[in-house]
């Protein structure tokens, strides 16, 4: 590095970060303020920060952030364990320019390179791993990274890994009661920090939203509003519902059909909302939209209101691990587990010749090299290692993306370090099928809503179970393959008919021949919007 390096900050206005000055560092960040002046406050503007021994303080934080600390001599650029606030950079020969805006960067610092490895991998998943993005110049922090810029310096430091390699071999009653313990902390934390603010609850019939809206009312939350939404007599409203009449709390469902999607999806404010969102490495999420949009155009969306919802409890505590035959447990395994679930959304893709070397290439950048597996516990750390920083932090958090471009607040209760650092040391046995997380709800049992209360889940709406009655008998007399095809083509009136409904039943049915999911559907409708900052590339 030479002494002439320089660093700029690009902090685009409309994602609503803040900007104070805190002992001799300007501090440009969003999130929980609480955690970034604790960072602040382990700086020395007098001397180079030491990453090594910073990262374990940063690793101990807890809450959700994204900060860049600027001194004098030095910057300081750190994402937070799960990348809540995507943090972007160019280096260049003699700068480095940081901003919390692709788009942004693009645009002033005119980049066209697309990078082809990336978006070939944007077709097959619906986002890109990694620091990549969709331009060759163009890199994001990633999640628990550190970024150290000074004169003669410029260092990354991945200060925090989903992954441990010890095992906690404590009796289950004593992880059981650690977990209670946990958990209630996390909750007691939460709720101090509201200030009287409006708790609003995404509510499912699944178990963690439910985890979620129990523990917030046994630690005494008030002021909590419930609601449901997507399509009319979806069975995941039918059972929020029921949970919110057993607890005695006002509850709501927002409907969206079929032609108000598609209105939705052709409206000015989608379109700018997947510009604000995509950041150029992603197809924004549609799950959540549709419902806050509705709320906005009824002016219900309000400034105090802060989203709770239960992601990624289902992740962290063991349930993405799938069922392997022992006797085929290595490194090939694990990239065909996690091919055959992320990669697959493109058809044409995904039955290409070089499809399963092009997927362990990708592995291996995000893994940093492809890992020794000898065993199924080795293949569980590995792959949930994997889907934390290439699913989870990238997929699955920018679904909070909704709730920025509202201007609502939003907490990932599940997503806190106590929960990090409990189940990332869990062994297979407590973790698979989310066993010990399971037994802990049964153990508890709060409001009765866990031990013996399952509410009916079904993908088929109220109304249409001939769909999922001819599936079974289908399966049966003519083989699962033959089911599978049936269940495709009619899942545009599925539970996610509202997401299929923009493209129109003949859109949906030639699509089948392409794509597996609608991310696929998604991803090509972004391309086509996209087509001007994509250029030619085929």
């Amino acid at each position: 590095m030479k002494p002439s390096m320089k660093i700029d900050f690009v902090i685009d206005k409309k994602y609503h970060w803040a900007n104070e000055e805190v002992n001799n560092l300007v501090v440009h960040y969003n999130g929980h303020r609480a955690s970034v002046m604790a960072i602040a406050k382990m700086l020395d503007t007098s001397y180079l920060p030491d990453l090594s021994s910073l990262g374990s303080k940063l690793a101990d934080l807890p809450g959700h952030f994204a900060a860049c600390f600027v001194g004098a001599k030095w910057s300081l650029i750190v994402a937070d364990k799960i990348s809540s606030y995507p943090i972007f950079y160019i280096l260049r020969d003699k700068s480095l320019i940081v901003s919390n805006s692709a788009r942004t960067l693009a645009n002033k610092y005119e980049l066209h390179k697309v990078d082809k490895e990336s978006l070939t991998e944007f077709r097959m998943t619906g986002y890109v791993t990694g620091k990549d993005t969709l331009f060759k110049d163009l890199s994001k922090l990633r999640a628990g990274e550190a970024l150290l810029f000074g004169q003669n310096t410029l260092e990354f430091k991945r200060y925090y890994q989903f992954h441990s390699a010890l095992t906690d071999t404590k009796k289950e009653i004593d992880l059981i009661n650690e977990l209670e313990d946990i958990t209630n902390t996390v909750f007691d934390r939460l709720i101090e920090s509201m200030h009287g603010r409006r708790i609003v609850i995404p509510l499912s019939g699944g178990l963690d939203s439910r985890l979620v809206l129990c523990k917030l009312l046994e630690r005494g939350a008030k002021n909590i509003f419930t609601f449901s939404y997507g399509s009319p007599g979806n069975r995941d409203a039918l059972a929020a519902k029921d949970i919110a009449s057993k607890l005695g709390l006002s509850w709501e469902f927002i409907p969206t059909g079929r032609k108000q999607a598609k209105d939705i999806f052709s409206s000015s404010l989608r379109k700018e909302y997947w510009n604000y969102s995509d950041h150029l490495h992603i197809v924004p999420s549609m799950h959540t939209f549709c419902a806050l949009s509705s709320l906005h155009h009824q002016k219900r969306l309000f400034k105090d209101m802060v989203i709770v919802n239960g992601q990624s409890g289902d992740f962290i505590s063991g349930n993405h691990i799938p069922k392997m035959p022992t006797d085929k447990i290595i490194s090939s395994a694990l990239v065909g587990a996690i091919a055959k679930k992320h990669y697959s959304h493109n058809i044409l893709l995904s039955n290409q010749p070089v499809f399963f070397d092009f997927v362990e290439n990708r592995v291996a950048r995000v893994l940093e090299g492809m890992p020794s597996v000898m065993n199924m516990q080795g293949f569980a750390k590995q792959i949930e290692c994997w889907g934390w920083q290439a699913r989870q932090s990238i997929r699955v958090v920018h679904g909070q993306r909704n709730y920025d471009f509202f201007g609502l607040g939003w907490e990932l209760p599940l997503w806190e370090v106590e929960y990090l650092n409990f189940f990332q040391k869990l062994s297979l046995e407590h973790k698979f099928e989310r066993r010990l997380f399971r037994h802990w709800l049964e153990h508890r049992n709060p409001f009765g809503l866990f031990r013996g209360y399952m509410p009916y889940a079904s993908r088929w709406p109220r109304g249409r179970d001939g769909i999922h009655l001819i599936g079974r008998a289908i399966s049966g007399s003519l083989g699962r393959k033959v089911s599978v095809k049936w269940y495709r083509a009619l899942d545009c009136f599925s539970q996610y008919e509202y997401q299929y409904a923009p493209f129109g039943y003949f859109g949906y049915w030639k699509g089948l021949q392409e794509f597996s999911s609608i991310i696929g559907y998604l991803t090509k409708a972004w391309e086509v919007e996209n087509k001007d900052i994509l250029g030619s590339v085929s």
